[in-house]
């Protein structure tokens, strides 16, 4: 998760880059103006808020009411315990089924590696051992097979890992989404931005007048939750709840979602 980069922003009392009490600095924008919010506390109440940075937009709200309404919006991400193995199912049949033109691709590089290799095998016994071929003529062909065998693994990486482990990592997605709301109030600063961003990777827009959040792009293995569960969002516009982007490395980041429970030891 080294890719969050959580900017701080002074307002009113200066507070430290990553004060524990303002996890959402930064995170949300104003749904009028999408300026990300800053964090300040006002000492003589001890009470934090978060404000839009622009001026006169007067978008200021306690930093209590926000973190309630945030748990609000985790929760209809939230999976019950009962329905994991049902949906453990789904997630894996619709992964498949998603993913059956990658697993073709993948099938057809392995023959293609295959055939160069055994070039490479044939132009070696023919130069090393049999000494019929000149070294010119090994060189040639050998840089041109090399560099095919390169392109064609290099295309296998975007494949791989797509399909292996798929069991751990859904299982890994539904664990965590079954208890979002605690480990998100219960965690450090670090875990609670690594959690927002995993789910949230543009980070969400706070509408004044409706008092809601609203998400324009939330991870697809949260969505699919959402939507399998007969969750799904009220209050979201042009969220898509396709899983044509559930993938190892979008929605099902076995990195992140690895990351997550190593760091919470309850977890």
């Amino acid at each position: 998760m080294n890719d969050i980069n959580i900017q701080s922003v002074g307002y009113g009392v200066p507070h430290k880059k990553e004060d524990g009490n303002i996890p959402l600095k930064v995170f949300i924008k104003c749904d009028d103006c999408s300026e990300p919010f800053t964090g300040y506390i006002v000492k003589a109440k001890g009470l934090y808020y978060y404000k839009c940075r622009t001026n006169g937009c007067k978008c200021n709200r306690s930093a209590d009411k926000m973190h309630k309404l945030f748990i609000s919006l985790l929760e209809k991400y939230t999976v019950k315990s009962k329905v994991i193995s049902p949906l453990q199912y789904q997630l894996e049949y619709l992964y498949q089924q998603q993913n059956k033109e990658n697993v073709k691709q993948e099938l057809t590089l392995k023959k293609s590696l295959t055939e160069v290799q055994k070039n490479i095998d044939n132009i070696e016994e023919s130069y090393f051992i049999k000494k019929e071929m000149p070294r010119e003529t090994y060189d040639k062909f050998f840089f041109k097979y090399q560099s095919e065998k390169n392109n064609i693994i290099k295309q296998m990486e975007s494949y791989q890992g797509k399909i292996s482990n798929l069991e751990k990592y859904i299982s890994g997605a539904l664990t965590l989404s079954s208890k979002l709301s605690l480990v998100w109030s219960s965690s450090s600063i670090g875990i609670k931005e690594k959690l927002q961003k995993l789910i949230f990777p543009n980070g969400i827009y706070y509408n004044k007048q409706n008092e809601a959040f609203r998400t324009e792009k939330v991870n697809s293995i949260f969505s699919s939750i959402a939507v399998l569960s007969n969750n799904t969002p009220e209050n979201e516009k042009g969220t898509n709840h396709t899983f044509d982007d559930l993938s190892l490395k979008s929605g099902l980041d076995g990195t992140r979602t690895r990351d997550l429970c190593r760091d919470r030891a309850a977890f």
